[in-house]
């Protein structure tokens, strides 16, 4: 399980209803699903972690290890 969560740099505050999708590196893994943040401003994917890019709205803006809970600040 892979948790992200997104947190607004203009407040500090969990970012709620914003689309996030996973982009993982290499050919077999690909892009999970887009699922949207919770009031914690958290997204939850049922994924093995590895690699790559955390999309928020179409845009990337996270890029490294994909594991356990990964606080993304946009």
């Amino acid at each position: 399980m892979i948790t992200i969560q997104v947190i607004r740099n203009s407040t500090g505050e969990p970012a709620s209803n914003e689309r996030v999708s996973l982009t993982f590196d290499g050919p077999l893994r690909g892009v999970m699903p887009a699922v949207m943040t919770n009031d914690n401003g958290e997204a939850y994917f049922d994924s093995k972690p590895g690699n790559g890019k955390v999309n928020i709205n179409g845009n990337a803006k996270y890029k490294g290890h994909l594991n356990g809970h990964v606080v993304v600040y946009i």
